[in-house]
């Protein structure tokens, strides 16, 4: 087996979820988002983690059903909340998994509202209104009229009503207070309308850690949980551990002369005698081709550069006069003593994101837990 791995320090996630839970207070209740497969660090490990820390998550987001599923095989009791639209033919597998679905389209509510009468089942649910984000959701001029509706049908029960802040991450705030009073509004209305609807919530990462007023019942930390600010324009008023880091050893070492040229297209060109390293990873792994002669390695409290063209499985290091061998602990994704080179400094490198360094890290490699 290759020595290319993900390390998953548990640890950190659990710092991260109680450095949350101690900003928001007993106000809010917590509903860990572990889509992705938890942003690509194991989604059924991280659930696990969480299960037996106080405050204890109230639910936990995911995007599809299918991950839903996943959890609910491992995890019976946990509440689990679907973000993303379900086609009505799986609506007797949500009701028999106990598995709450999100709605924003009334032919979806009355569906499921005639499955549930169906099965003599009170069906529970969250609706999601769109208060801004244009993404998804009930258009907040028009929530009223939908949750009038709901008030009426027997079989249904209106657990939650949430939003999406697009904008909490920036540093100019002010659309996202639009949102917040847009949301306030609907809330207003649902509360008194239906008495029974438990959790309001719209605070993700963001507004977590920036926008108090936003707490309401529940909050849904994502990128947050797992180390990395939403953006470089939030505060930082919660301190966060990275949980990810990325590992290899070295595959193949040599030596080459001035003027070689490493890799596809022959990008680079060894200015000087100089070690080369080769590590076995590469873009299949989910390690951006766009760190091509940008990345970084750190060996031994040492920072090296990416050099050449990363390809399908390799990538290649330079070394310069430095000796290392194959036993060498390599990290791509990660800190030591000295250094740290991180989800958020790739991101800077390949004008991304955290989240999608750290999701893009494929099945390919296999992830081992630190706890």
């Amino acid at each position: 087996m290759r020595p290319t791995y993900a390390e998953i320090n548990l640890s950190n996630l659990r710092y991260n979820y109680l450095s949350i839970a101690k900003k928001v207070g007993k106000k809010a209740a917590i509903m860990p988002v572990v889509k992705a497969d938890a942003y690509g660090h194991g989604m059924i490990e991280c659930v696990k983690s969480l299960l037996n820390l106080d405050p204890r998550p109230q639910y936990f987001g995911v995007a599809l059903l299918e991950e839903a599923i996943e959890i609910r095989q491992k995890f019976k009791r946990e509440k689990i909340l679907v973000f993303g639209k379900i086609d009505p033919s799986y609506f007797r597998v949500v009701l028999r998994n106990n598995i709450t679905p999100t709605f924003y389209e009334m032919d979806q509510i009355k569906k499921f509202a005639k499955v549930c009468n169906q099965l003599n089942k009170i069906g529970k649910f969250h609706l999601k209104i769109d208060t801004g984000m244009g993404r998804v959701g009930i258009n907040h001029s028009e929530a009223d009229d939908y949750i009038h509706w709901i008030k009426n049908e027997n079989d249904l029960f209106l657990e939650g009503i949430y939003t999406h802040f697009a904008t909490s991450d920036s540093k100019n705030k002010s659309f996202a207070y639009t949102q917040l009073e847009r949301f306030e509004k609907v809330r207003t209305f649902a509360k008194k309308e239906i008495p029974a609807i438990k959790y309001f919530h719209t605070a993700n990462s963001g507004a977590i850690l920036d926008i108090p007023e936003a707490y309401f019942d529940m909050v849904r930390p994502g990128i947050s949980l797992y180390g990395y600010y939403p953006s470089e324009e939030t505060s930082e008023s919660i301190k966060l551990k990275p949980v990810m880091s990325l590992k290899t050893k070295i595959s193949f070492l040599k030596t080459v002369t001035k003027g070689t040229t490493i890799s596809y297209g022959r990008i680079f060109k060894a200015k000087k005698r100089t070690n080369v390293a080769t590590l076995p990873i590469g873009y299949a792994d989910g390690y951006n081709r766009l760190l091509s002669n940008k990345g970084k390695a750190l060996i031994k409290n040492k920072l090296y550069n990416v050099i050449g063209r990363v390809c399908m499985d390799q990538i290649m290091i330079d070394l310069g006069d430095d000796s290392v061998t194959t036993e060498d602990e390599v990290i791509l994704i990660g800190s030591n003593t000295n250094h740290k080179f991180d989800a958020e400094d790739i991101s800077k490198l390949i004008n991304t994101i955290p989240y999608e360094v750290c999701t893009s890290i494929t099945k390919r490699v296999p992830r081992k837990y630190v706890y």
